[in-house]
C-alpha cells in the first residue's frame, strides 16, 4: 500500500542520512586522530630538537666528539614519533644525553624534579667515579637495592643488562642485571631502583689529626641557613686543614 511504500522510502532516507552522519563522524574522528598524532610528533620533535640545540650552544668545549653528538642528536630529533608518550620521550632524550658521557647532564619530569629537591630519589643506592674508563663504587647507601644485592665500596661496575656502561647515571639510576668485578671475581645481580630519602646536609668530620673533611652533597639553600651553617663553621677552627668534598653534588639554589 501507499503508506507502506512511504514508510519504506522514509526508512531508506533515514538510513542513508544516518549513514552519511556516521561516515562524516568517522571522517572527523580520523582527521582528529591524525591531527593529534601530527601535533604530538611536532611537539616531541621540537622538544628533542630544543635539547640538542641547548647542549650545542651551552656546552663548554667545542670538540669533535661534541660535533658528532650534535649531528646525531639533530638527526634523531627529526625521527621523533607522535606515538611517544612524555615518559618515553624523556627516556629517549636521557639515552641521547648519556652518549655525551658528561656528568650533571640530565632531564627530569616535574615529579622527579620535585622529589629530588626534597631529597627523595629513585636510585640504586650506589655511587661511583669514572677513573680511566672504569666505574668504581665509592659509596653504597645502607639498606638500598645495591646494598641488598651485595655491592661494596671498591667494586668495579662492568655492565648493565649485558651492555657496557658509558655513564655514571646508569650506575645511579639504571635498572636491570648489573655485573661487577671484585678482585678477580665477577658478580652479577638484578638491581631495581627504588625511592630513597637521602640526607644532603653539610657534614664536617675529622679524617686525620688536624685535618677535617667538609662534605657538601648539595647546594640547596636550606642547608646553608644561618643556624645550620653556623654549627658547621663554628667547628672549622679545630682543624689546620680542611678537605672539601663536592663529589655527587647535584647543584641547588644556594647563592
Amino acid at each position: 500500500s501507499r503508506p507502506f511504500l512511504l514508510s519504506v522510502k522514509s526508512r531508506g532516507f533515514i538510513l542513508r542520512k544516518t549513514g552519511y552522519i556516521v561516515l562524516a563522524f568517522s571522517f572527523l574522528l580520523l582527521t582528529s586522530l591524525v591531527f593529534k598524532r601530527v601535533m604530538s610528533r611536532d611537539i616531541n620533535r621540537d622538544v628533542y630538537h630544543y635539547v640538542c640545540e641547548m647542549v650545542a650552544n651551552k656546552y663548554l668545549y667545542d670538540e669533535q666528539d661534541l660535533q658528532l653528538w650534535v649531528k646525531d642528536c639533530f638527526y634523531r630529533s627529526r625521527q621523533a614519533k607522535g606515538s611517544w608518550s612524555k615518559n618515553q620521550l624523556l627516556e629517549i632524550i636521557r639515552q641521547q644525553l648519556l652518549r655525551l658521557d658528561t656528568s650533571h647532564l640530565d632531564v627530569y619530569n616535574p615529579v622527579e624534579e620535585k622529589a629530588m629537591w626534597e631529597g627523595r630519589e629513585q636510585i640504586t643506592g650506589m655511587f661511583a667515579r669514572s677513573i680511566k674508563g672504569e666505574f668504581i663504587v665509592y659509596q653504597v647507601l645502607e639498606g638500598s637495592p645495591a646494598d641488598r644485592s651485595g655491592v661494596q665500596v671498591g667494586d668495579i661496575i662492568k655492565s648493565l643488562n649485558g651492555s657496557s656502561l658509558h655513564s655514571l647515571w646508569q650506575v645511579k639510576r639504571g635498572s636491570g642485571e648489573f655485573l661487577w668485578l671484585r678482585g678477580q671475581k665477577m658478580i652479577s645481580s638484578k638491581i631495581i631502583p627504588r625511592e630513597i630519602l637521602i640526607d644532603y646536609s653539610v657534614k664536617l668530620k675529622q679524617v686525620f689529626p688536624g685535618v677535617g673533611l667538609l662534605t657538601i652533597p648539595s647546594f640547596r639553600s636550606e642547608f646553608f641557613a644561618k643556624t645550620e651553617w653556623k654549627k658547621v663553621t663554628g667547628q672549622l677552627s679545630k682543624y689546620k686543614k680542611i678537605i672539601i668534598d663536592l663529589r655527587g653534588n647535584s647543584g641547588g639554589n644556594f647563592v
